[in-house]
């Protein structure tokens, strides 16, 4: 869709400038590209599920994906914080009654575009806060754009202790919301989607299979994965899906450390796919905050092997859903596969127990949709 689509076009359903009779709030969820990475496509299932209560939504991407294929959201330029993307965005936020901003370039996005426009902001923080405390500038700055929001959605207690105590957000203005998957969509799969998912990914009979989502960016670490699998079983696959800038280097790699064990699936649409092929799944990135690729694994049935960084520990439970390794380490990787393959059905079984009891989609979309109406009706603390 071109960057300058009028709101018309928008995913969702049309804005206007005045609420319908019914009352239902116009909410623009703000997005920093359509790419299909875990925070952007969560967007949208929350838009479509804030829709079924009611409200009015669309979702929008500051700036065009560089990898396909791409979310079918529309953008408003190539770059998040140009002024003519700026411009575009505030037209699109004087549509609506209130902005929920997902992710960190969003939030300096929604404050300068929303400046005497009138319309309350959630912000929803996706990864860990204290990612902006690195410098006393940056935290400054991120703790002025934080106080000019109508709330703040944490994914996890922790995170709202630190936007409290680093940030300066008062604690009656942070709720609590934790990330979320359709139970029905992430399933164990039974002995038949198994057979036919190997079979698309032409895994052979028998071969333990590991799977890794994610970009392939300097961030996520794939390297270590590749390095971790190669010293596995000369049997064990790794299935990764995801594109990014890194993967020649990373095809390299695959070829020297482990030839013919490694398949790069590219942007995968429907990962449901490749869980179903896959035996258990790895993350080796150095930073992430509440990963929904963990909340799929485990809602499958999956074990799950992940470094030990922002809110893993949400998700994954030591000895009980998976295990947790340090980062930059293959060999420590390596041992946990090794493990969590070998206690596969146990962990995979106590995974999907846990994730269900924690992250299930209809439980948060009730919160989101709360939030937001406590938001407009003024009954939140501002």
């Amino acid at each position: 869709m071109s960057p300058s689509a009028p709101p018309s076009q928008l995913r969702g359903t049309t804005p206007r400038r005045r609420r319908s009779a019914s009352g239902s709030p116009r909410v623009l969820l703000l997005i920093t590209r359509n790419q299909r990475r875990g925070a952007e496509s969560f967007a949208c299932v929350l838009a479509d599920e804030l829709a079924r209560r009611g409200m009015r939504t669309q979702v929008l991407g500051l700036a065009r994906s560089e990898v396909s294929p791409a979310l079918p959201v529309a953008t408003l330029g190539s770059s998040a914080l140009s002024p003519r993307t700026l411009w575009r965005l505030r037209r699109a936020v004087r549509d609506c009654d209130l902005v929920v901003a997902c992710g960190s370039v969003t939030l300096p996005a929604a404050v300068l575009a929303g400046v005497a426009t009138g319309r309350p902001v959630i912000y929803q923080n996706i990864g860990d806060p204290l990612y902006w405390a690195s410098t006393p500038g940056r935290r400054i700055r991120v703790r002025a754009l934080l106080g000019r929001m109508a709330a703040v959605a944490a994914l996890t207690d922790e995170a709202a202790r630190v936007l409290e105590a680093r940030f300066g957000v008062p604690g009656r203005r942070i709720r609590v919301i934790r990330n979320a998957r359709d139970m029905t969509r992430f399933r164990p799969a039974t002995p038949a989607e198994r057979s036919r998912a190997r079979a698309q990914q032409g895994l052979p009979t028998g071969a333990p299979a590991v799977a890794l989502v994610g970009a392939l960016s300097p961030e996520k670490r794939v390297d270590v994965a590749i390095s971790a699998v190669a010293l596995l079983d000369s049997a064990t696959q790794l299935l990764v899906a995801g594109d990014g800038p890194l993967r020649p280097a990373l095809r390299s790699q695959a070829d020297h450390e482990a030839p013919g064990r490694v398949r790069f699936l590219g942007q995968v649409e429907d990962l449901t796919g490749v869980l179903r092929a896959a035996d258990a799944v790895v993350l080796t990135s150095d930073s992430e905050g509440v990963p929904g690729v963990l909340i799929e694994a485990g809602l499958c049935g999956l074990p799950v092997v992940s470094t030990d960084v922002g809110y893993v520990r949400d998700v994954v439970v030591p000895g009980r859903t998976g295990y947790l390794v340090p980062t930059g380490d293959p060999g420590a990787a390596a041992a946990a596969l090794q493990r969590a393959l070998a206690d596969a059905p146990r962990l995979g079984a106590e995974a999907r127990r846990h994730c269900a009891e924690r992250f299930d989609l209809d439980h948060v979309s009730d919160e989101w949709a709360a939030l937001i109406r406590a938001v407009l009706a003024g009954r939140w603390a501002r």
